[in-house]
């Protein structure tokens, strides 16, 4: 979707925040998956970031119409705070086209129905990871089947229109083990510039779900609890894939945790290291992953560039309330290894 007012946000994964928050809105990586898996699926597909791009839905109407292409079907994603606007700019798509508008995010995930209320135009809300949903639903022979989907609520069309339908089942990327390579080549990737170095980067999917049970965190009820992991080699041949053909020298590691699972991530480490890339990397870590001086150290070596951390408060009592389990002395310890290491530091604060 374009701007919001004229205010630039970030629309990937649970992450919601205003471009002045981090410097940057993050490329759309969900949108890049789902364009590959269509694509491979036979699709043909186009994949706009009106945001990025600073442009209106009535000039990708004009680019749309000079290229002769009709949309079938319109996948957007959206947040809690940019919902309503989202869709009342998407909607001329619909008018224009008479293509079903569907949504995806953590938001539609957590109030599926209750964002249909909100949203009339939109003809249903993916609950969970919209992969495979979104690709059945792409291959349907109409969207009178949209039935067939246990993880979308949809609203009624025809006979009954308006009834909106819950449903009955959380969407599972079951093949996240083996997911393709991004269309990145579809996107501007020019305009995602990291703060601090100026530098383009992409996003690379490392994990899903997240064991922890911090109870003001979205990210279990999106992806779910159970952690799932992609294997050092095909993450280091995705990272080395963007350097060859795009240039990319800077990769966020995309996950609630990527440095959870220390064995694996280890072996990513000596993989990448292996390799000899000239790239800088960088993700989201906890805390009392990083207490091991050496397992920091080794990050580094193998090119993390900054670790960003979830600490929320200074107070103690407030992080119990709050179910984070995360003591003091393991932050002061983190910081401490990462100084030592080199690694930049960066934290979130409720």
């Amino acid at each position: 979707p374009p701007l919001v007012n004229g205010v630039a946000f970030t629309r990937q994964g649970r992450c919601q925040e205003r471009e002045e928050v981090l410097g940057t809105t993050k490329p759309p990586y969900t949108l890049a998956l789902l364009a590959s898996m269509l694509r491979d699926a036979g699709c043909e597909v186009r994949l706009v970031d009106l945001t990025a791009e600073r442009r209106s839905v009535s000039d990708l109407i004009a680019q749309l119409d000079k290229e002769g292409f009709h949309p079938t079907l319109v996948l957007f994603p959206s947040t809690t705070p940019t919902l309503d606007a989202d869709v009342a700019a998407l909607a001329a798509l619909k008018t224009r086209y008479a293509a079903p508008l569907f949504c995806f995010g953590p938001h539609a995930s957590t109030t599926p129905a209750a964002s249909m209320l909100r949203a009339e135009p939109v003809d249903g809300m993916f609950v969970g990871e919209p992969e495979e949903a979104a690709l059945r639903l792409a291959q349907l022979a109409s969207i009178d089947e949209v039935s067939s989907i246990p993880s979308i609520t949809w609203r009624k069309p025809g006979p009954g229109a308006g009834t909106i339908v819950p449903h009955s089942a959380q969407g599972s990327y079951t093949g996240f083990m083996q997911m393709p390579y991004p269309a990145w080549d579809l996107v501007p990737l020019a305009l995602y510039n990291l703060p601090l170095v100026n530098r383009p980067y992409v996003i690379v999917e490392t994990s899903r779900g997240c064991p922890y049970p911090c109870d003001f965190c979205v990210a279990p009820i999106h992806q779910g609890h159970k952690f799932r992991e992609r294997s050092p080699k095909a993450l280091v041949d995705e990272i080395e894939r963007g350097y060859r053909d795009f240039g990319i020298d800077f990769f966020y590691l995309w996950g609630d945790t990527v440095t959870l699972n220390v064995k694996t991530f280890s072996a990513f480490c000596e993989e990448l290291i292996a390799r000899n890339l000239p790239i800088r990397w960088f993700g989201n870590a906890r805390a009392d992953n990083l207490t091991d001086p050496a397992f920091v150290h080794r990050l580094r070596k193998a090119g993390c560039w900054m670790l960003a951390m979830g600490i929320e408060t200074e107070s103690e009592d407030i992080r119990k309330d709050m179910v984070k389990k995360l003591e003091r002395q393991k932050i002061q310890l983190a910081l401490h290894n990462m100084r030592d290491a080199g690694i930049r530091s960066f934290a979130f604060f409720i």
